[in-house]
C-alpha cells in the first residue's frame, strides 16, 4: 500500500475524530422582553453536543446588585443546572442580563457560552388623570403622566390628530374644536409599549345658554363614530335630558337618559358641527360640542 495514501488517510480519520470530539455549546439568542409576558428559555436545540455525554450544566449571572443584595442565576432560573431553564424575571425592572452557561462533558472538557436578555418593564399605571378644561379657542400641553419605566428613548404617537402641534412628540399642544380623548401610544427603545389617556373638555363659544354648565363632559370618539359616548357626572343615575343643536341653535332632538354614558353615534346621520345641552329638572348640567364626518 502507497505510504503516502496511508499518511493521509491516518490525517483525516484523526481529524474527524477531533471534530466529531469537540464540545460545543449554545447558550441561547439574545432576547428582548416585555414585562415578562412571554415566557423566556435559555440555552439551544440542543444546548450542548459534540463532546462526551452526559453533560454538566450551570449556569451563572453577570453581577445584578438590588440595593445591597447579589442576584445569583439560581434566583431567576427555574433551574440553574439544567439545559434549557425558565427565566422568573418578575422582579427585573429596565434590566440588561447576561447569562454564562458552562458546560462539561465526561472527558471534564468545558466550555462557555453567553446570552442577553434586556428585559423592558413600560407599564400604564392610573395614578392620575389629567383632564383640562379650556375655552373654545384656547389650547392646552399635554402630558401623558401615567407611563413609568422602559428603555430610552422613547417614541411618541398621540392620536387623533385634530387640533394637535405635533402627534409624534412627548407633550404637544392640543387646540381642539370640541371636547376630545387623545390617546398617546409610547414605545421604548426594544419595541415596548403602553398608553395613556387625556381628556380635554372645551367649553363652546358662540350659544349663550351653552355656557352655564355646572359638570364637565367629554365626547368620544370625537370625531362621531357609531361607538362614541358622551360621558358626564351622574353617580346616583339621576333622570337626564340631552338636547342636540345644529351649529345655528336649531334643536334637531332631545331624548332621556339615567346614567354617566349616553350613545349619541347613532344618533347623528348627517355631517357637521354640533352642540349638546344636558339638564335636570332643575339646571344645565353641561354642555359641549361634536363634529361628524
Amino acid at each position: 500500500m502507497n505510504t503516502k495514501y496511508v499518511l493521509i488517510s491516518a490525517l483525516l480519520l484523526t481529524f474527524a475524530f477531533q471534530v466529531k470530539g469537540q464540545l460545543t455549546v449554545n447558550a441561547g439568542r439574545d432576547t428582548t422582553s416585555c414585562m415578562c409576558r412571554d415566557t423566556i428559555q435559555l440555552g439551544g436545540n440542543p444546548t450542548a453536543w459534540g463532546g462526551k455525554e452526559p453533560y454538566i450544566y450551570s449556569w451563572e449571572l453577570m453581577p445584578i446588585y438590588y440595593y445591597d443584595y447579589l442576584i445569583l442565576a439560581s434566583d431567576l432560573l427555574t433551574d440553574s443546572t439544567s439545559a434549557n431553564p425558565i427565566i422568573d424575571c418578575g422582579d427585573l425592572i429596565n434590566d440588561t442580563v447576561t447569562f454564562i452557561l458552562t458546560v462539561t462533558d465526561a472527558d471534564l472538557h468545558s466550555k462557555k457560552d453567553s446570552v442577553k436578555i434586556i428585559i423592558s418593564s413600560i407599564a400604564w399605571i392610573h395614578l392620575m388623570y389629567f383632564r383640562p378644561t379650556i375655552n373654545q379657542g384656547d389650547s392646552v400641553q399635554l402630558k401623558p403622566l401615567n407611563i413609568y419605566n422602559g428603555i430610552a428613548p422613547f417614541t411618541y404617537k398621540w392620536t387623533p390628530k385634530t387640533g394637535l402641534s405635533n402627534p409624534n412628540i412627548r407633550n404637544p399642544y392640543a387646540k381642539p374644536d370640541t371636547s376630545i380623548r387623545y390617546t398617546c401610544l409610547v414605545t421604548d427603545a426594544i419595541g415596548c409599549s403602553a398608553k395613556d389617556i387625556n381628556d380635554v373638555v372645551v367649553i363652546p363659544t358662540g350659544i349663550s345658554e351653552l355656557t352655564n354648565s355646572t359638570y364637565s363632559s367629554i365626547v368620544y370618539p370625537n370625531p362621531i363614530a357609531s361607538n362614541s359616548i358622551i360621558k358626564t357626572y351622574n353617580p346616583l343615575n339621576e333622570k337626564r335630558k340631552i338636547k342636540v343643536l345644529n351649529l345655528n341653535g336649531q334643536m334637531l332632538f332631545e331624548d332621556w337618559f339615567y346614567s354617566d354614558n349616553y350613545n349619541i353615534g347613532k344618533k347623528i346621520n348627517q355631517n357637521g358641527f354640533y352642540y349638546f345641552i344636558i339638564k335636570n329638572d332643575k339646571e344645565i348640567l353641561t354642555t359641549g360640542k361634536f363634529i361628524k364626518k
